[in-house]
């Protein structure tokens, strides 16, 4: 697996696995919506340092991606002012069961060490058993978007 840093040379990559994503929420989400409000919006985050994105591939084919912040009022989203935030996370389907998503939140974990967080916490659904492999506690405090809170010491 490789963990890249997004840039415009990855973007159709990146667009393809975010609407996968917000199929796989059943978001509901237009095609157009997504890449035309979502996309740039994470865009404009990752460019002004306010987020990062980061894609994985697996052979040069797109596995998934992470989505991770360290909360700022500059972001609009922002629970735990200086805690390290994974926004979004994904892996598709057909790579799960396998490590990849484990090594690519491990990754999102450690560049939010050394940009200084301390603590870091998600929110999660289905997903609560896979974050608390590795290593997240589930406050079972639900957030604005209805999904509970999980939280871990780095």
């Amino acid at each position: 697996m490789t963990i890249l840093r997004y840039d415009t040379l990855l973007r159709a990559k990146f667009a393809g696995l975010l609407a996968e994503y917000f199929d796989e929420l059943e978001a509901q989400l237009p095609q157009d919506f997504i890449l035309e409000r979502i996309l740039p919006m994470f865009e404009i985050q990752d460019q002004q340092r306010i987020g990062t994105i980061v894609l994985a591939l697996h052979r040069g084919k797109p596995m998934g991606f992470a989505i991770y912040q360290i909360d700022s009022p500059r972001s609009d989203w922002c629970k735990y002012p200086g805690w390290g935030c994974i926004r979004e996370f994904y892996i598709r389907p057909e790579f799960r069961h396998m490590g990849f998503g484990r090594r690519l939140a491990a990754y999102a974990e450690s560049h939010l060490r050394k940009l200084g967080a301390t603590d870091v916490y998600l929110t999660a659904d289905s997903a609560v058993s896979f974050w608390e492999r590795c290593g997240y506690s589930n406050t079972h405090e639900i957030c604005s978007n209805d999904l509970e809170i999980l939280t871990k010491i780095l």
